[in-house]
């Protein structure tokens, strides 16, 4: 900032978690949602983003256009999450928690472990450079059970291809055939009506929490004039 005329902007990058549902018991939603309410968000915008992030209210930032709150917003309770995992049946205990060599994913892998600690759960992390990453989960023998990552556009993450289908091994799913048909849908509409089927998928994607933004990053520029 010395001398540059500094601008941010919340941007569509985000720091993402997805969950192996081809293993229990992250094929049971309740226990998805439950690590979701136990990582504190807000603490890694803090430190490891230096406040430069939001947490997600939704699948897109709150600034784009078609921006609708999720019926599911995740926020810190860690008394919720246990409460959850109880309910469901899952006693916590050693899990993976793959990360890419992505700094901030690194480090967001980091206080996932420290958090997800508190439940319980023994968590060991493991970093990779992307292509080592996912090689590794493509290739089907990797029981990895999180993995925190960049990623970016909806249709890629879910649509009808490895993501769904190899990634998280939710691709089978009557939910994941809802919401493949609503975004099929949504893109052949406009208006008041195409922002109602949006928000059916970006309710579904929430609640279902598979493969979820955790924050979203902002984007930050200088410039200057002599």
């Amino acid at each position: 900032s010395a001398g540059c005329k500094v601008d941010k902007v919340q941007g569509f990058g985000t720091r993402f978690i997805m969950f192996n549902t081809t293993k229990a018991p992250w094929d049971n939603k309740a226990a998805r949602q439950a690590i979701m309410y136990a990582l504190n968000t807000d603490q890694m915008i803090e430190n490891i983003f230096s406040g430069l992030a939001a947490a997600a209210s939704s699948y897109i930032p709150v600034d784009f256009p078609n921006y609708q709150e999720a019926a599911t917003v995740y926020t810190y309770d860690q008394e919720k999450a246990k409460s959850m995992l109880s309910d469901a049946g899952v006693t916590p205990g050693d899990l993976v928690i793959r990360t890419t060599d992505n700094t901030q994913a690194e480090q967001m892998g980091i206080q996932a472990q420290q958090d997800l600690a508190a439940l319980g759960f023994n968590a060991t992390v493991t970093t990779d450079t992307s292509a080592a990453t996912y090689a590794a989960i493509d290739g089907g023998s990797d029981n990895f059970d999180i993995l925190i990552a960049p990623g970016l556009l909806l249709n890629w993450w879910y649509g009808d291809n490895v993501w769904q289908q190899t990634r998280t091994g939710w691709g089978s799913s009557a939910e994941f055939a809802q919401i493949r048909e609503l975004m099929t849908a949504a893109l052949g509409q406009s208006g008041d009506e195409q922002q109602a089927t949006w928000k059916q998928v970006y309710d579904l994607i929430a609640d279902n929490c598979v493969l979820y933004p955790l924050i979203h990053v902002q984007t930050v520029t200088a410039s200057w004039a002599d």
